[in-house]
Order: C-alpha cells, then structure tokens, then sequence
C-alpha cells in the first residue's frame, strides 16, 4: 500500500487466494478484486472486497461466468466486468454487480469480443478500447448502461493489447500494450 502523503510503502493483508489477470476497481470505499487466473491456472469467478480501514477481505457473491484478463469499472456505484479470457475463449461478456445487493446480472455483451483490454468511464458511458482475441485491436467501444447499448465509436491510430487507459477532462487516454502481432504471454 503505498501512502501518498508519508512516500512509504506498506505491507497490507494478503488476499485469501493468489490471482494474476485479475479485474480490481474502487467503489462505495472498498477495493474489488473480480477473477482473475488462478495460480493452478484456469479463469476464476471468485469476488472479493478489500476493506482498506480495517485490513480485511471478504468474498462476495462471485461472478457468473469465471473469468481473467478482462476489465472492471465503477460507474453510478455498480461494478462492470466485461470481456476477458472464459474456460472456452476470449469472451465479451459483460455483467454488473451491485455491491449494495451483493448481486450479477448479465446486460448487453461487448460487441468485439476480447481480452487484455482497457476501460475507463466518461460521463455516463463505458469505453472499453483495444485488446486482442488473439490478434491486437485498435477497437473503441462504448457501453451505457443507461439503455443497456453499445456504440462502435473511432477506432486508436495503432492495434495494441496490454495497454492501460485513463479518463480525464472528458478524454481517454491510451497508454503502451503489445506491438501489433506479439504475444509475450497468454
């Protein structure tokens, strides 16, 4: 944990389970950890909160479909998963949680199907952008909860998975990823 004010790190409570690829995102003052490759492997569906205060973890209602390699979101204080790695492929699922409820549901899959892929929220919309399944994307997408709607929007000047992105001031900003056509790992 690092401390902004003090520019100290810290160690924190360990997660219950080892995850590499996971989706993690802040809402209502907790830390989500969602999915995520187990360390024997295969995609996990397992959620789990982190409380910062009081140093301590605790599982929620875990995803409906296992997964890792994917992203998650906070917007109007429900959690979005989408995309990512499935035991049977590259997905473009996209399901939220309502951290209130404890409860998923399934809304309107991404329409480009993908993993290794970067989100971030703009006013009332999801924009999710590049990735690969298994080729690397320029692909920008938004998803609005509002109508439960996806819109294909301009796509990035380069394909590139393994990048990560940033909204501000009413702009997404990309960052790094994969050269076209390579894979360091899966």
């Amino acid at each position: 944990i690092y401390d902004v004010a003090a520019d100290r790190w810290t160690t924190g409570t360990s997660m219950p389970e080892g995850r590499n690829h996971p989706g993690v995102v802040a809402a209502g003052g907790l830390i989500f950890v969602t999915g995520g490759y187990t360390t024997a492997g295969p995609p996990s569906a397992s959620v789990f909160a982190f409380n910062p205060q009081l140093q301590t973890w605790t599982p929620r209602r875990a995803m409906p479909a296992a997964r890792a390699a994917h992203v998650t979101v906070e917007s109007g204080g429900k959690i979005y998963a989408i995309g990512g790695v499935s035991t049977g492929g590259v997905v473009g699922t996209n399901e939220v949680y309502d951290p209130a409820t404890d409860r998923w549901s399934t809304v309107a899959p991404m329409p480009t199907p993908r993993e290794h892929l970067a989100a971030a929220v703009i006013g009332d919309r999801i924009y999710v952008v590049g990735g690969r399944a298994p080729g690397n994307f320029a692909t920008l997408e938004a998803y609005v909860p509002a109508t439960n709607s996806w819109q294909t929007l301009a796509d990035m000047p380069t394909a590139r998975g393994g990048l990560a992105a940033a909204a501000l001031g009413g702009k997404l900003y990309a960052f790094g990823g994969e050269a076209p056509g390579v894979f360091p790992h899966n």
